[in-house]
């Protein structure tokens, strides 16, 4: 049982730190095009758009599988130093 909560906890944190990290990463590389927004200061849209993604899925599902990686070897590294079985 200690072990499950060690690797659902270690899935969680990983998944939230490398959400957090591509996030600050994107935001700081983000370059707004600024004669487009010259352009449509005259018509000012409602919605803001940050630039599209043809598969909007696959980011969360390599992060996702990627989280579960990692929390596997932190539960390995765990279960030997703790000796949990």
């Amino acid at each position: 049982m200690k072990k499950a909560a060690i690797f659902i906890g270690s899935v969680i944190i990983v998944y939230f730190i490398l959400q957090l990290g591509t996030g600050m990463i994107l935001t700081t590389s983000y370059v707004p095009n600024v004669s487009e927004a010259w352009q449509n200061v005259v018509g000012l849209l409602p919605e803001i758009t940050f630039g599209q993604s043809s598969i909007a899925l696959a980011p969360a599902l390599i992060f996702g599988v990627l989280s579960i990686f990692i929390a596997y070897g932190i539960t390995s590294l765990f279960s030997k130093k703790l000796n949990i079985n």
